[in-house]
C-alpha cells in the first residue's frame, strides 16, 4: 500500500525516477570563466555507494555529483559532532530524513537521475563530515540503510586538489523559509549560478524540476503517488538539506518553460515541508 501524500518525504521522488530514468537528459556542462577559481571535487554516486575524496580543504568547494547508478541519487553533506559518528548518523536517521539535532546539514548537490550531473558550491568548515543519500529504492528502503554513507574530513589549509574556473558571483538569489521560496529577481533563460539561502528557523532544501507542457507541480506529486504514463517533469538537481543561516550556490540550465520547486525536508512530526506550502511554480520566458 502506498503512503498517503502528506506522509511522503524524500521517498516521494523514488517512483518518479524509476520511470523517468531512461528518459532523463544528461545535465549540461557548467559554463566557465576566468573571473575566479575555486576548488572542485567530483563525487560519483552508484547503487549504493559514493566515490570521491576522503579529505577536503575548508572554504568554498565546487562539488560536481555524477550519477552513475541506475536509481536516483543525491549528496547530502552532514557535519558530525564530536560526540557522534558516521555509524550513529546512519542508524539514527529516520526513513523520511529526520536526523539527530546535533548533526548539521550543509547542503550539497540535489537529486538527478541516472547519467545526470548536479553542481553545487558549498562553503565547508573544518571538521568531520558524512555523505548520505536519503532517497529510497523501489523496496522503500533508504539508500543510506543500504550502505550509501561515507566519511570525509575538512581541514584547514590553502592547497587545492583541483581548480575550476567559474564565475565569481551568483547571478540569482533564492531564499528559503517557513514555508516558501522567494526569488530576489525573476529567473531568466540560460545557465545560472543561483545563491540559495536558508533564512528560516528550520533546515530546508530546494529540489527543482522542469514541468512538461500543461502540467503543474501538483500533477507531479499526484503522478508520484500513482505513476501512470510519462512523468510530468524532469529533475534538474538543486540544493540538499541545509541548516538555518547557510547558503549554497547551485548551477542550473533554465530553458523557456514552466518549473517547480519543492522542499522535502520533514518537520519533527515527519510531514514534508511541501505539505505546509513549500512548493512553488515559476515561468522562464523564451
Amino acid at each position: 500500500m502506498r503512503k498517503r501524500m502528506g506522509a511522503l518525504g524524500p521517498s516521494t521522488l523514488a517512483a518518479w525516477f524509476l520511470v523517468a530514468a531512461c528518459a532523463s537528459e544528461e545535465a549540461p556542462t557548467p559554463g566557465t570563466s576566468t573571473e575566479a577559481s575555486v576548488r572542485e571535487i567530483v563525487i560519483e554516486t552508484s547503487d549504493f555507494a559514493f566515490a570521491g575524496p576522503q579529505e577536503m580543504v575548508a572554504g568554498p568547494v565546487r562539488i560536481r555529483m555524477v550519477n552513475k547508478g541506475q536509481e536516483l541519487h543525491h549528496v547530502t553533506l552532514v557535519r558530525i559532532p564530536a560526540t557522534g559518528s558516521l555509524d550513529h548518523l546512519a542508524t539514527e536517521t529516520s526513513d523520511v530524513g529526520l536526523m539527530d539535532a546535533r548533526y548539521e546539514a550543509f547542503g550539497g548537490p540535489n537529486a538527478v537521475g541516472p547519467g545526470g550531473e548536479s553542481v553545487v558550491e558549498v562553503h565547508l568548515e573544518p571538521g568531520s563530515y558524512g555523505l548520505i543519500c536519503l532517497i529510497p529504492s523501489p523496496d522503500m528502503v533508504p539508500h543510506f540503510k543500504k550502505g550509501m554513507v561515507a566519511a570525509f574530513t575538512v581541514v584547514d589549509g590553502e592547497e587545492a586538489t583541483t581548480a575550476a574556473a567559474v564565475p565569481a558571483d551568483a547571478d540569482l538569489t533564492l531564499s528559503l523559509a517557513e514555508y516558501g521560496f522567494a526569488w530576489e529577481s525573476p529567473p531568466t533563460a540560460g545557465r545560472h549560478r543561483i545563491k540559495v539561502e536558508n533564512r528560516g528557523m528550520e533546515a530546508h532544501e530546494v529540489f527543482i524540476a522542469r514541468l512538461a507542457p500543461g502540467k503543474t507541480a501538483h500533477d507531479l506529486l499526484t503522478w508520484i503517488e500513482a505513476p501512470e504514463g510519462p512523468p510530468p517533469g524532469e529533475a534538474l538537481g538543486g540544493v540538499g538539506f541545509m541548516k538555518t543561516g547557510l547558503s549554497n550556490i547551485m548551477e542550473v540550465e533554465l530553458t523557456p518553460g514552466r518549473y517547480a520547486l519543492y522542499c522535502f525536508v520533514p518537520t519533527v512530526d515527519g510531514v514534508p515541508h511541501f505539505v505546509h506550502g513549500m512548493i512553488q511554480e515559476f515561468d522562464v520566458a523564451g
